[in-house]
């Protein structure tokens, strides 16, 4: 018997892909120019394809968990919880 989910035509959460192909990457971050995403590889800000395989590689892959991860850092919010605790009892005035 099909799930309740795949019954109304959703995708399953396991079912979701984690590896991003080089188009795919390009769409996560908004359709940035590959020059552009090319630049925040090598600086560190993205990281770069699983495997060692080069940006321009057409088998290339990226973590998307790990894209996240890098955004999430660039963007200053809170990695774990208690660093999102510690942020709100600073702006709280608590710590």
């Amino acid at each position: 018997m099909a799930s309740d989910a795949a019954q109304r035509g959703w995708p399953a959460r396991h079912n979701a892909p984690r590896l991003l192909t080089r188009g795919a990457l390009r769409a996560h971050l908004g359709e940035l120019p590959w020059a552009e995403i090319g630049a925040r590889i090598k600086a560190g800000q993205i990281p770069g394809p699983l495997w060692g395989l080069p940006a321009t590689d057409p088998r290339a892959r990226w973590d998307l968990r790990a894209v996240d991860r890098a955004l999430d850092l660039a963007s200053s919010l809170p990695a774990t919880l208690e660093q999102d605790e510690a942020l709100l009892d600073k702006a709280l005035g608590i710590r």
